[in-house]
């Protein structure tokens, strides 16, 4: 009797083809001799079809279904075999060959199991390439090119890193990245070119003959300055109005002592959940030894509008674009932003830079002419009926005082003119103008 071996090869199409019925036990039977016929433009329905098993694909088209798990040993398209990837994610433990066509859609490809090596063969574009299996090994064809659309997550653990090699010792094999930077954890590479992209790797070794877009680096860190009021946060004052400079500040380390990447480190200041006009903000270098030990970098800003609803972050990447870690890339709560009181002064005219009357003596038919400057930070208009000028005679108001006065010219926020004019009939030297106090009250 023949002995039956573990491999799913597409040979053929047929016309109205059996299909399993949603379990991988019902997949094995119809692949009990080995083949499993009729799949041509099959959508694979199952959750974890075929595993255990190697995919083998000749001269046929076959599409996974969307959002669907397909685990399989292995994957090999052969010349004339395509692969449709769909949105799924096809989790390969052992070799991935491609000699036929692989249309990636937005799938995931992940290689399993730490303790297989995984051979890549051929050229693939990927649209993300996934592996987590601490201690595994994959090896790329020497002088082939993967392309990786979207992510590149390729992570190990501490003292089980995982290797990244050619296929032939010292010869290059390459792999691109069209659409942004990429970064790798606890990885050993050697060999490789990145094209087009860095990839920023953290947690590594570098075995050797790789390009400069592998970036061998540890990320930077933020965090509170420790000066007196930035021991526990990066913001003093917490509290204030719309004239206060808040003033924030952040230490930059980096172990590699690499300088922050231009414009940064970053200040998000957010109000109500979005960010207000100009965030984020460069932030100014203060003071610093080396990168290493640590740099401080502060910026002011007066925040115009009220409220208790603002919060604040900082962000930070050094030159190779490794992203910071630390507390202060997570939002603190804070600053509230008080409603500022307005105040009144003299003009500062001619005849109004001491006091707020002109004249200052006269008689009954006299127009004694009232001047005063009233400013609000905030430019909000005086109350209505504001500002009122008080006239006293002998400590008591005089009739229908205080007199709302008009305003004359001015902005509120920069400061605006108001008058009054009054003949005061009664005589005396208790009556204004001499009774006015040196500087005009708030009202």
């Amino acid at each position: 009797m023949t002995k039956m071996t573990k491999v799913l090869s597409v040979i053929y199409p047929v016309k109205n083809p059996p299909r399993p019925r949603g379990t991988a036990t019902a997949a094995r039977r119809l692949i009990s001799n080995g083949i499993l016929p009729a799949m041509a433009l099959w959508l694979l329905l199952s959750s974890r079809l075929f595993a255990g098993f190697d995919f083998t694909l000749n001269n046929l088209t076959v599409t996974f279904n969307n959002r669907a798990e397909f685990r399989t040993s292995t994957i090999t398209i052969n010349t004339g075999g395509v692969l449709n990837g769909g949105s799924s994610k096809i989790s390969v433990s052992g070799n991935w060959s491609n000699l036929g066509a692989f249309n990636a859609g937005t799938s995931t490809v992940a290689f399993e199991n730490g303790a297989t090596t995984s051979a890549i063969i051929g050229n693939t574009t990927f649209y993300s390439f996934v592996c987590g299996a601490a201690g595994k090994t994959i090896t790329f064809a020497a002088n082939s090119t993967q392309t990786v659309i979207n992510v590149f997550s390729v992570t190990g653990s501490a003292g089980n890193l995982i290797k990244l090699r050619s296929s032939a010792d010292a010869v290059k094999w390459y792999i691109e990245f069209p659409n942004g930077p990429q970064t790798a954890g606890y990885v050993d590479v050697k060999d490789s070119n990145a094209l087009l992209n860095s990839v920023a790797v953290s947690n590594f070794l570098n075995s050797g003959n790789n390009n400069a877009n592998w970036v061998f680096g540890s990320p930077p860190a933020l965090s509170w300055t420790g000066e007196t009021n930035y021991t526990a946060d990066g913001l003093n004052p917490e509290t204030g109005d719309s004239a206060t400079d808040f003033v924030y500040r952040v230490k930059y380390t980096d172990a590699d002592n690499d300088a922050p990447l231009a414009g940064y480190p970053k200040l998000y200041i957010k109000k109500g959940g979005a960010e207000i006009s100009g965030s984020p903000f460069t932030m100014n270098f203060v003071s610093s030894d080396t990168y290493i030990t640590g740099a401080i970098y502060g910026y002011g800003k007066i925040l115009t509008s009220n409220g208790t609803d603002y919060a604040y972050y900082f962000e930070a990447q050094d030159a190779n674009g490794y992203q910071a870690t630390g507390t202060p890339t997570t939002p603190v709560d804070a600053p509230d932003v008080a409603n500022s009181a307005p105040t009144i002064d003299w003009t500062g005219e001619t005849n109004y830079t001491a006091d707020g009357l002109n004249p200052e003596t006269g008689d009954r038919a006299t127009s004694f002419v009232y001047r005063v400057k009233y400013t609000d930070v905030d430019n909000d208009a005086p109350g209505s009926g504001y500002p009122k000028v008080h006239i006293k005679k002998g400590g008591a108001e005089i009739s229908e005082s205080p007199f709302t006065m008009t305003y004359v010219s001015g902005a509120n926020n920069t400061g605006a003119v108001y008058t009054y004019s009054k003949v005061l009939l009664s005589t005396g030297t208790d009556t204004p103008p001499t009774a006015l106090t040196p500087k005009p009250a708030v009202p």
